[in-house]
């Protein structure tokens, strides 16, 4: 079984003790046999039904995108079919439209095909019958992926992990290049997400300094990142000491200043020690136009000035620039 990446691990607690533990062996007697077994098993999707051509405007892959509402997971996806041979992936991706509006965009990617084939066609893993599990991040693969052949296209599922999905095809897809864009859709202007309170974990006086955000990590976009709310809150301690969250405001950006955002938190050198409160935290999720991703970043826009990658990133020094986008004012 492949090593799991930091963010992916989990806990495994077993369903008929109360024990927690962390993932690794365990064994067990049934009936007076032994067995064997990590809380984990392979798995492999059934095949997926070819079909005519790839279509970025399924219910669904639309329902992905955060616009409609759909009752099925995904339908279609699946393994590749024996005998299936792709020579070009489309991508199903969002991107700027005029006037604020959000497109869908049929991407045709063309390069070395066969090794993000190898790549993304490989056993996922989940939990087996005597364990369950509880997850620290969240991780979104792509909406919607197609391997085109001569037959047809088949819509390709992302392999999984216990916690979330595989980061080896990232770097297979990336390195595809463009050949052709086309848009299918027009969504409008999508509004504002809803933002809820929460705590948000800014030390009072650490630093924490900024260390190089990880690579082809799937749930942490590098480059480009869609379209997303920013949520704006007030701040205030709590009994037990936590920075709450409160008051929030919803605002939409574009994919163009979200990914200005991205580039300017990551590149943005580490952030000094600190005890001053910000009574102003910004928060914005971070995904890919193809719907992936699945982290967050976090900025104070007072006090520290502060900007937080989660996934083991640290602290960086929040810009003028970059607080200049959160609020709107860039």
């Amino acid at each position: 079984m492949a090593e799991r990446s930091d963010d992916d691990r989990a806990v495994l607690t077993t369903r008929t003790t109360s024990a927690t533990v962390m993932v690794t062996a365990m064994v067990a007697l049934s009936a007076g046999c032994g067995w064997f077994s990590d809380g984990t098993e392979s798995y492999r999707p059934p095949d997926a039904p070819i079909s005519s051509r790839a279509s970025c405007t399924e219910p669904d892959i639309l329902a992905g995108f955060g616009v409609t509402a759909s009752d099925d997971l995904r339908p279609g996806e699946g393994s590749v079919p024996d005998g299936f041979r792709a020579t070009t992936v489309v991508s199903c991706q969002t991107a700027d439209g005029p006037g604020g509006t959000t497109t869908v965009d049929e991407v045709e990617l063309a390069g070395d095909v066969d090794a993000f084939v190898r790549a993304v066609d490989r056993p996922s893993v989940r939990t087996d019958k005597n364990t369950s599990v509880s997850c620290a991040f969240g991780v979104d693969a792509p909406v919607a992926i197609w391997l085109v052949s001569d037959a047809g296209a088949i819509r390709v599922a992302w392999p999984r992990v216990v916690c979330g999905f595989r980061d080896e095809p990232l770097a297979a897809l990336e390195a595809l290049t463009e050949i052709r864009r086309t848009q299918v859709g027009d969504l409008g202007v999508i509004a504002a997400g809803i933002c809820r309170g929460s705590s948000v974990g800014f030390a009072r006086t650490d630093g924490g300094g900024s260390r190089p955000v990880r690579e082809r990590l799937l749930r942490f976009p590098t480059r480009t990142v869609a379209g997303a709310t920013v949520c704006t809150y007030r701040t205030s301690r709590s009994s037990t000491g936590d920075l709450r969250l409160s008051g929030a405001e919803a605002r939409r950006v574009t994919g163009a200043i979200a990914s200005r955002l991205l580039a300017a938190s990551i590149s943005a050198p580490g952030a000094s020690d600190c005890d001053t409160d910000a009574t102003e935290v910004a928060v914005m999720p971070l995904r890919r136009p193809d719907g992936s991703g699945g982290a967050t970043l976090t900025v104070e826009t007072d006090g520290c000035r502060r900007i937080s990658l989660d996934g083991g990133a640290g602290y960086r020094a929040a810009s003028g620039e970059v607080t200049a986008l959160l609020r709107g004012e860039s």
